[in-house]
């Protein structure tokens, strides 16, 4: 993590959590269906 926050510069792991986890949250139903189609395509 420490890379990441000297990346993001970001002081504090907490404040890179807050931030990307929301915004993967979000994406979650996107990604989802997108490997049900991968795994669906290789059955």
């Amino acid at each position: 993590m420490p890379i990441v926050l000297k990346r993001l510069g970001h002081a504090n792991t907490s404040t890179v959590l807050n931030i990307y986890t929301h915004a993967l949250r979000s994406r979650d139903p996107e990604a989802a269906e997108k490997l049900d189609n991968i795994f669906s395509d290789a059955i």
